[in-house]
């Protein structure tokens, strides 16, 4: 219990530093960071972070993810370094995860430069449903990260023969908010 009231109140502390720290200038366009929707976004831009007290524990998950990601691809790998053991400990005191959950938790670990708990992310996604396009997705990342060409070949062969139409032929609103990261994927060779 005390562990997950210092999370939250060093969470509130940590994301006003962030928003601070990753806001854009002046000249950028109003609404952040030019065109990105997480929950910073909705919080406000560069004025006050959102309520995280309000939050649930995935949203606060959520939001740790969309904050290391934002950072990791702006270049800012204090921030990732900084926020993403954050990240991590807000999606292990989950009860539980979904797969979507699961492969967010191995963007961060990548991001941080843990291809291991990636990989074993990918790992538990493939358990439950073998052909999963993101825990293929993420296994052939965290392959590729951890510098294993066989294991990112094997699985981008899985991906492949799990979308035997392509990129294109990818449906389902599951995977509809990651249908890039499995394009640049499958795009892979």
């Amino acid at each position: 219990m005390w562990t997950a009231a210092f999370l939250v109140a060093f969470l509130a502390l940590a994301l006003v530093y962030a928003n601070h720290s990753l806001s854009p200038g002046p000249a950028a366009p109003p609404g952040g960071m030019g065109g990105g929707g997480g929950p910073m976004a909705a919080g406000g831009g560069a004025g006050a972070p959102p309520d995280i007290s309000q939050m649930s524990p995935a949203q606060r998950a959520q939001l740790l993810h969309d904050l290391v990601l934002r950072a990791y691809r702006g270049n800012h790998m204090d921030t990732v370094q900084r926020f993403s053991p954050m990240a991590i400990a807000a999606y292990q005191m989950l009860d539980s995860m979904s797969v979507t959950q699961r492969y967010d938790l191995g963007r961060v670990a990548l991001a941080a430069g843990q291809p291991a708990l990636a990989a074993a992310q990918a790992d538990t996604i493939l358990a439950r449903r073998h052909d999963d396009l993101l825990g293929l997705v993420l296994s052939a990342d965290a392959a590729r990260a951890g510098n294993d060409a066989v294991a990112e070949r094997k699985a981008l062969a899985r991906l492949r023969a799990a979308t035997p139409g392509g990129a294109a032929a990818v449906t389902g609103d599951e995977y509809a908010p990651y249908r890039d990261e499995i394009a640049a994927a499958l795009g892979r060779r």
